[in-house]
Order: structure tokens, then C-alpha cells, then sequence
């Protein structure tokens, strides 16, 4: 697929794409076998990576890269996309931010932007009016916070986006209204490769110098300034190893539960249900009895401790995310070394948080979290090191 990209560079990829995109889009479900889809899910992709990869000139880090295109899921979305991820920060169009190429609705136009992921606005406040005030709020945030970053390019803009898409067409509309940069529009039959991987490696290094600033707002700390109302829940699911297997490492997603707002929306989520949990069991008496260690500045491995319905004392870990994916956490020392403690193992659980900025978050639990390491149904591993002198 390389070598076929690279031997029909940009114009001969987009031709594709532009002149054959109406006959696709009439089969109206996506074709796998179709030569759009495989221009947009593959040729301009690797394109793509392959530019990163010869840029030794910029600053960029390529290692940490995925490039993705999409021509929908199931049914044919209204244009093509095609994305970068640096995995330190999303490896999805449905959260954080990302350079895409979109196409317009009638495929004339090319467009290069710098995204804001819709998705994560849309869990959290649905479709409406209050979904797209969150995000021309967070692209507005993240424009103000960037404008006079060194690495931003010149013939960037801070205006948003119109691919000609209508209200009913959630997708692409988000798309406008989360269009944080974009740079002047290429007319798709009129496409300079030189110009259009000048500006396309331009705003990846630029990208990455934001996502390496320790000040970008993380993409739960735009949307958990207004969590949604949440519905309590007091029957929760059982985590079962043969059906939460990642895909890949890609979809790990160990960032999705760093972000301090979410996994405080987490934590409170987890004691109201508890809480509700324990009265419905007729154990009000319990529920009074619970002990929000998060709260308390306290750190003993876990986060909260809680009882069962048979009044049994448990330790609750929560690890929440935005995604609706149970995918790998991160663990700490402490939390690792008390969950496998004999007196402390059976009754240390992890309670794993889906879609924490939704109304209607979901609960799976994980019992024995060391026994699942000595089955092999999880594994740890270390992500640094402390260093420090010995003199």
C-alpha cells in the first residue's frame, strides 16, 4: 500500500476519491471492496504516515503516530475523513484534538483543520445546543491558549468550518463547530503535493508541541466543568475476560483515565451508587458508614471503603474514563502492592467507569484483580521510574 501511495502521490489519491465518491456513496452501506475505500482507509493514510516519516527536518515525533481514514461505519458518512493520532493523546476521532482532512459535502474542496473530537461533547450533553456551545467553547479555550505558540503556521486560521453539512447530519456539523484551525481551502481538482505536505507536516509539528504542553486542557477538563445529571445505578455488571480483550495496543487508552475531572466524576459516581446500592438492600445503617477516602485526602490503595449487600467490609478502586471501552488503566504502586496483600485481596475490587461524562455511565466490576495476573486473563507492567540521588 506504500509503494502504491507514494507512486499516485496526493493528486492521484484524491482524484480517486473526488470523481468516484458520488458512485460510492450510492451504495449507501460502506463497501470494503471499493476503490474509495480503499483510498481513503488505506493509500492516503500510509501517504500520510510516509511524510511524517521522511521529515527528519521538523520536529516531530513519528513514533507516537496513527493515521486513520474513514468513510464511515456502517452506512456512508456525507464525506470522507482522514486523520493523524498521537497516541499519547487520543487514538480516536471521538475525543481530544487532531489534524483531519475533511472533504466537502460536494466534494470540491479540500479542507486541512486542526479538530476538536465531537463525540466526547455529544456523550456528555447530547446532540443539541448544549453539546455545541461546549465545543465553540473548547475551540475558543484552545485558540486562545495557542495563538502565539512558535511552531503554530503562518496561514493558519482561527475560524471555523463549512463543508456544506446541515443540522441533521450530526457528524460533519460537529465537525464545523469544533473546527479549532484550518488552514485556506485546496480545490480537490487542483491539488500542489508540495504545498499540501508543507502545510500537512506544518501543523503536525505544531499539534505535537501542543499536546506536549503541560498546559493544554485535556479534553475531560473542557467537558467536566458541567457534567450532565447522572443516572445511579445499584446493579452492576461483572468483568469477564473473553469479552473486554483489547483489539490492539492502539485502543489501549491508558490516558482515558488520567484526566483529575473525570476520575473525580468517577468518584462520586461510584459513591452515590453505593450509597443508593446499600438502601435498596434495606442497609441504610451501612451507607451511612461509607468512607470516601478521596475525599479525605487518604490514600491507603483504594478509594473508597464500602460493604457489600450481606454487610461484608470491600475496598473500592475506581478507574473512570470517558470511553464506553473497559481497556487497560493505569494502577499505582501503592494501589498494586495493597490489591494483592492476603487480608486485603479479597476484598479489593475495581470498579471501572464507561462513559463518565455521560447521563448514563456505566459499572463493570473487577474482582481479584491479582488473581486475574496469575491467570493471565490481565497483565501489569511498569510505565516509569523514579530516579533520584543516593549521595
Amino acid at each position: 500500500n506504500l509503494a502504491r501511495a507514494k507512486e499516485m502521490g496526493a493528486h492521484g489519491i484524491i482524484s480517486i476519491i473526488n470523481t468516484e465518491w458520488q458512485n460510492y456513496k450510492n451504495g449507501k452501506k460502506v463497501n470494503k471492496t471499493h476503490k474509495v475505500y480503499d483510498a481513503v482507509t488505506e493509500l492516503f493514510p500510509r501517504l500520510l504516515e510516509d511524510w511524517a516519516n521522511e521529515s527528519s527536518y521538523l520536529k516531530i515525533q513519528t513514533e507516537t503516530l496513527s493515521f486513520k481514514g474513514s468513510t464511515g461505519t456502517t452506512n456512508i458518512t456525507l464525506s470522507p475523513w482522514i486523520a493523524a493520532f498521537d497516541e499519547r493523546h487520543t487514538v480516536s476521532a471521538r475525543f481530544g484534538i487532531y489534524p483531519v482532512f475533511l472533504f466537502s459535502k460536494d466534494m470540491s474542496e479540500l479542507h486541512l483543520t486542526m479538530c476538536v473530537g465531537a463525540t466526547q461533547f455529544r456523550d456528555a450533553y447530547g446532540s443539541g445546543t448544549k453539546s455545541l456551545e461546549k465545543v465553540s467553547e473548547a475551540t475558543q479555550i484552545i485558540r486562545d491558549q495557542f495563538r502565539n505558540n512558535r511552531y503554530k503556521p503562518s496561514r493558519l486560521l482561527e475560524e471555523s468550518l463549512d463543508l456544506g453539512a446541515e443540522k441533521s447530519n450530526t457528524n460533519h456539523y460537529f465537525y464545523e463547530k469544533g473546527t479549532i484551525y484550518k488552514f485556506p481551502a485546496y480545490k480537490t481538482t487542483d491539488i500542489n503535493e508540495e504545498d499540501l505536505r508543507t502545510d500537512f507536516l506544518s501543523l503536525l509539528q505544531f499539534y505535537q508541541s501542543m499536546i506536549e504542553d503541560p498546559t493544554l486542557p485535556s479534553s475531560e477538563g473542557l467537558i467536566a466543568k458541567d457534567p450532565p445529571k447522572q443516572k445511579i445505578i445499584t446493579q452492576y455488571k461483572k468483568y469477564n475476560p473473553d469479552n473486554h480483550t483489547p483489539k490492539s495496543k492502539k485502543n489501549a487508552g491508558y490516558g482515558s483515565n488520567d484526566g483529575k475531572e473525570v476520575g473525580d466524576i468517577g468518584e462520586k459516581f461510584v459513591m452515590d451508587c453505593e450509597y443508593a446500592k446499600l438502601v435498596a438492600a434495606g442497609r441504610e445503617d451501612l451507607a451511612k458508614q461509607i468512607i470516601p477516602h478521596f475525599k479525605l485526602n487518604e490514600f491507603p490503595g483504594w478509594d473508597i471503603t464500602s460493604y457489600d449487600e450481606n454487610g461484608n467490609e470491600i475496598y473500592i478502586e475506581v478507574k473512570a474514563t470517558k470511553s464506553d471501552r473497559i481497556h487497560g488503566f493505569i494502577m499505582s504502586y501503592n494501589e498494586m502492592e495493597k490489591a494483592k496483600l492476603p487480608e486485603i485481596a479479597p476484598k479489593y475490587k475495581i470498579y471501572r467507569v464507561l462513559k463518565a461524562l455521560s447521563k448514563s455511565p456505566d459499572l463493570v466490576v473487577i474482582d481479584s484483580i491479582h488473581n486475574l495476573f496469575e491467570t493471565n486473563d490481565l497483565s501489569a507492567r511498569p510505565l516509569s521510574y523514579i530516579i533520584q540521588s543516593n549521595q
